[in-house]
């Protein structure tokens, strides 16, 4: 007898195939979504690698929040990035020439990283309760 998923199991199945719908169609806010999925190991089969290769395609799509986070994610050496300042300035420039660097800098700032991160967490403690 096989055992049945759980509500959360469900639902985060549904939604990782929702945003693979969107990402296979081009757009840039699924590629970002399902890369912090893959980058944060948040589901089975997950990789770090296919995480890095999705937030520089959404980057390269203009999605100017996935290229923020590269530059974050280089300069930080988080997920599997490289440290890399100049990588880090590349993917600043290229996001937004207009940025001021003191919105960067808060931008870059450790509870943003984490509030990012931890929306799916908020997300995941909603299913495993209702």
């Amino acid at each position: 007898m096989s055992e049945s998923p759980g509500k959360y199991e469900l639902h985060a199945n549904v939604s990782i195939e929702f945003l693979r719908k969107h990402a296979d169609k081009g757009a840039s806010w699924a590629m970002r979504s399902l890369a912090l999925l893959h980058l944060k190991g948040s589901f089975v089969g997950a990789s770090q690698q296919d995480g890095r290769m999705l937030l520089h395609v959404a980057a390269r799509s203009s999605d100017r929040v996935a290229g923020w986070l590269l530059a974050i994610f280089y300069r930080t050496g988080q997920y599997g990035f490289e440290r890399n300042e100049e990588l880090s300035s590349s993917w600043r420039e290229r996001t937004d020439k207009r940025i001021r660097s003191d919105a960067f800098l808060l931008y870059c700032h450790p509870s943003y990283q984490e509030r990012t991160i931890l929306r799916y967490e908020r997300w995941k403690h909603y299913w495993e309760n209702h």
